[in-house]
């Protein structure tokens, strides 16, 4: 393997090993999260008439993460079938860049491509029914203020549909070509303006659900005297380390997409 070709590949970890670390950060976060805030709203939650939003709540709020990890498991069987990774673990390892071995070509390329984006778009609803959930327990069943970020959601879910169906069209890029040892990468190949939409899809739904948090609790403050409910206070706090950690890191991965060099493969390869 020539210097240039070794820098490639380092780089190459290198990315791989940001995304791995993003993704370790948003996920300690959920957890958080859910130790946080999990009793208390169910608590606040059960009180008066035991709706179907009520019901769904709690159901994902007790079953997201090992939901979404069955699900993940799944899919990668269906469309791995008849697909023999070099190294007996690959297919567990989640993450947007895939090393496999040389069957790893074209079609079963998009195939990857087709998962990944499948996956991160059930995750991103999963997350996003949570908080607008959470929006419309805080809100007091307001369904005005649930409707927006609600709206928001499914605008994402069906742009993550098209983009997922149309996995076989753009054809997923294999890159780098190394003469060692059959590497292939496999990257899901979204364009430049779909990658930035899906974001700053997230990135309004998280400033106006945090938005919204706030201004009830501190509504709620004024008109009960200088003392949160427990509730709410605890909201309230989750809702600003919400804010600080997954907005701002989505709002940096969407600055690297638009201006990072290519060569970090935050972009499409061009």
């Amino acid at each position: 393997m020539s210097s240039a070709q070794l820098e490639e590949v380092i780089v190459i970890g290198n990315s791989i090993l940001l995304a791995k670390r993003y993704i370790i950060s948003f996920t300690f976060l959920w957890f958080w999260d859910y130790a946080l805030t999990f009793k208390d709203e169910v608590n606040y939650a059960w009180k008066g008439r035991k709706s179907w939003v009520f019901v769904l709540f709690l159901l994902v709020r007790a079953t997201a993460i090992p939901d979404m990890d069955a699900l993940r498991i799944v899919l990668a069987r269906i469309f791995s079938k008849g697909v023999r990774p070099h190294h007996s673990r690959s297919d567990t390892v989640h993450t947007e860049l895939k090393h496999f071995s040389s069957v790893w070509r074209g079609y079963r390329c998009d195939r990857t491509a087709f998962l990944e984006i499948l996956y991160f778009n059930f995750v991103t609803v999963f997350a996003q029914t949570t908080l607008t959930l959470r929006v419309y327990i805080v809100t007091e069943r307001n369904k005005l203020l649930t409707a927006v970020p609600g709206f928001i959601t499914l605008t994402q879910f069906f742009f993550g549909c098209y983009v997922w169906v149309q996995v076989y069209r753009l054809g997923a890029v294999v890159w780098p070509s190394i003469n060692y040892d059959s590497f292939r990468l496999c990257f899901f190949n979204q364009t430049e303006i779909q990658q930035v939409l899906i974001l700053s899809f997230s990135l309004i739904y998280d400033l106006l659900a945090f938005l919204i948090i706030i201004w009830v609790g501190r509504k709620s403050s004024n008109l009960r005297g200088s003392k949160f409910p427990s509730i709410l206070d605890k909201i309230v706090k989750d809702a600003t380390l919400y804010f600080l950690v997954i907005f701002t890191s989505h709002l940096l991965v969407e600055c690297f997409l638009l201006f990072a060099p290519t060569t970090y493969h935050l972009l499409p390869a061009k």
